[in-house]
């Protein structure tokens, strides 16, 4: 995961959830509230004074990195937990006076999976971020960007932001994830179980060559939660044709003893889905390049308008039936990230 500088000499002013004035240290992105309404999407604040280095990735961050981070000349004892900063993945140690020992060194230490803000970031959608009240997450973008996908939701709303360096906010959406079930009902408003959507996704965001998308996911009083966070650009292929398959795979598995008692180890599932995709005939040459050029590479695969058909994984195999002069039938299978 690259970070992204931001360079301010001094404190400056925003305004957080509350609508409090807060003070941001020096060389610390502002994301703000607007203190006129608060139901608004936060967004990065920019003026003069900030100057936000090149390249792409995460600009800011509210969640804290627990581990401290490796250093060759400190003494650590065993089973103490470090985080490499380049990668932000933890590792334990396995001595006691662990003093000048590279990260690399298997003697010395394991790997234990990746800090909690990075968990968001990484390819599985299993691990979670988790923050007290909201997590929010800037990023600035690799390539133009139209899209956001959240998966393995927990929280109450979800609401995003785009600021153009230049023309300062361009675009603020809030998508609430708790769903009501009551159908008029006050029974069923007071009985039913709270539904709420485990993922938010839109396709919607203004296209421009540098923004800052800025990513809450608010739980108030809880703990938000998020499995995976992306964003990129769209590439439609075409319309997806009835008769499309999902499955969910659970990989724990459940032994059984001779007596009929059992154990089960849990562990994660993922989503599997299969179908057709109407495409013109001259498009089949660029989406097999596509494909080939983004093989085994992680990409979020939106079939249907709805949750379901939403699937953050990799294909498996594609095929191409060209069935009539002008039209063909091109043939996904995706594999879901655990």
């Amino acid at each position: 995961m690259l970070v992204v500088s931001c360079t301010r000499a001094t404190s400056a002013p925003y305004y957080d959830r509350n609508g409090v004035q807060q003070m941001a240290p020096p060389n610390t992105l502002r994301v703000t509230y607007d203190p006129n309404d608060l139901s608004r999407a936060p967004y990065v604040l920019l003026d003069a004074g900030e100057v936000i280095g090149p390249g792409a990735g995460v600009v800011y961050c509210n969640v804290p990195i627990a581990e401290p981070s490796h250093s060759l000349t400190a003494t650590y004892a065993k089973d103490a937990l470090v985080h490499e900063s380049a990668s932000q993945k933890v590792y334990q140690s396995l001595i006691a006076n662990n003093v000048g020992k590279a990260l690399t060194d298997t003697t010395a230490w394991t790997p234990r999976g990746v800090t909690n803000r990075r968990k968001m970031l990484d390819e599985y959608n299993n691990t979670q971020t988790e923050f007290a009240d909201e997590i929010l997450l800037v990023v600035a973008p690799e390539t133009i960007c139209q899209a956001v996908y959240l998966g393995n939701l927990l929280g109450d709303e979800v609401r995003i932001s785009v600021v153009d360096q230049v023309e300062g906010l361009v675009y603020s959406e809030t998508d609430e994830l708790v769903e009501s079930t009551s159908g008029s009902s006050f029974f069923n408003w007071f009985f039913k179980p709270t539904r709420r959507k485990d993922y938010f996704s839109t396709l919607k965001l203004p296209v421009y060559a540098n923004p800052l998308i800025t990513i809450c996911i608010r739980r108030a009083g809880g703990t938000a939660k998020c499995g995976m966070a992306a964003v990129g650009p769209v590439d439609e292929f075409g319309p997806t044709l009835l008769g499309l398959a999902m499955e969910g795979k659970d990989f724990s598995s459940t032994t059984f003893n001779f007596d009929g008692t059992s154990s089960t180890v849990f562990r994660p599932y993922a989503k599997r889905m299969s179908f057709d995709v109407k495409v013109d005939n001259d498009q089949i040459d660029y989406l097999q390049g596509r494909l080939f050029e983004r093989r085994q590479r992680m990409q979020i695969w939106f079939a249907g308008p709805y949750g379901g058909p939403i699937v953050a994984g990799r294909y498996s195999s594609f095929k191409t039936v060209i069935q009539y002069q002008r039209q063909s039938l091109m043939s996904f299978s995706i594999e879901g990230a655990v």
